[in-house]
């Protein structure tokens, strides 16, 4: 089966050819999505029990997300997640070509993905799973400012709240030493960032930049794929067996996230982009609450869309120079 890997808020095509398609005529051809089903070992019980409440939600989204048939698109009983940002050239159609191509990529769109065709000369499916990266390690190059040698990367996803991190060979954090300026913004807010590292840097030394997305909004949840250990299992209080009860729950978490998303916009519009790269992380990250105890706790925030549907898949674009993700 093909693996595709795309950034956040890039573009990606799925490819699908027949052989026995040479026209629009009888033709009937769809994408559905399905779950990528994973499980890992997690402690956190309640963390456990809020995403599969998440998970149940999403799998409420029709499977169908593109739909041609009788020579036109259909729109009807698709996914409303995917609204206004898949389509398929029609004028490749003849040529035997259903790739779908998927605008905005999305955490939530990492899935897996099945393009079916039919029509009197045969029928046909091709199976593929897309992963949506969440960070990356760009091409590092030299370069001089005012007389003095750098060390420079660009990213080539697109991100809200990038976090830029350098080390050289011997793992050694050098972000302090470095600035991280806005190369370019798109209407939705997210950005692509150019990174200079000013720390005395030589020639012979290896040197990483790693590029990731820092707003907890717009990371993938992958999270409700993992299920607890058999020994927390044990102790996970049962989830509401009605639908309505899980409806409820879930409209009730929705209306939570929605007004920490609220209050979590008016900080960020407070907060002007600071360009100097501190020694964690040259953005501001999500408020942290502290327990009676003096224990920190970080807030999660979960995505939830306004009609029922279902599924979630990765995908990426081959980055020309990027180094492999340790």
């Amino acid at each position: 089966m093909d693996e595709f890997r795309v950034r956040p808020f890039d573009n990606i095509s799925l490819p699908c050819h027949f052989s026995f398609v040479d026209s629009t005529d009888g033709l009937t051809f769809t994408w559905e999505r399905e779950d990528i089903k994973e499980e890992h070992e997690v402690e956190d019980k309640e963390f456990y029990k809020f995403f599969v409440g998440l998970q149940d939600f999403y799998q409420f989204y029709p499977k169908l997300i593109y739909s041609f048939k009788d020579n036109k698109e259909e729109l009807e009983e698709r996914n409303s997640l995917y609204e206004g940002r898949v389509w398929v050239d029609e004028e490749e159609i003849p040529e035997g070509s259903l790739t779908l191509i998927l605008e905005q990529v999305q955490f939530s769109d990492e899935a897996m993905y099945i393009c079916k065709a039919t029509n009197a000369r045969g029928r046909g499916q091709r199976k593929m799973k897309l992963i949506v990266e969440d960070a990356e390690e760009p091409q590092v190059q030299f370069s001089t400012v005012n007389d003095t040698l750098v060390a420079k990367c660009i990213s080539a996803g697109w991100y809200h709240m990038p976090k830029v991190t350098w080390h050289n060979r011997r793992e050694e954090d050098l972000s302090s030493y470095s600035t991280t300026e806005i190369l370019e913004e798109k209407q939705d807010g997210s950005h692509r960032v150019v990174s200079i590292l000013k720390y005395p840097v030589l020639l012979h030394e290896i040197y990483t930049c790693h590029i990731e997305e820092d707003d907890v909004l717009n990371r993938p949840v992958r999270s409700i794929h993992k299920v607890p250990n058999s020994q927390a299992i044990s102790k996970v209080k049962e989830l509401p067996k009605s639908l309505d009860e899980r409806i409820a729950e879930l409209n009730r978490q929705s209306a939570e996230a929605r007004g920490k998303l609220l209050l979590l916009t008016k900080q960020e519009r407070l907060s002007p982009f600071i360009s100097v790269s501190p020694p964690v992380s040259p953005i501001p990250s999500p408020p942290a609450n502290l327990t009676e105890n003096g224990r920190q706790t970080i807030e999660v925030y979960v995505p939830v869309a306004e009609t029922l549907d279902s599924s979630k898949e990765d995908t990426l674009f081959p980055i020309s120079g990027s180094n492999a993700r340790r």
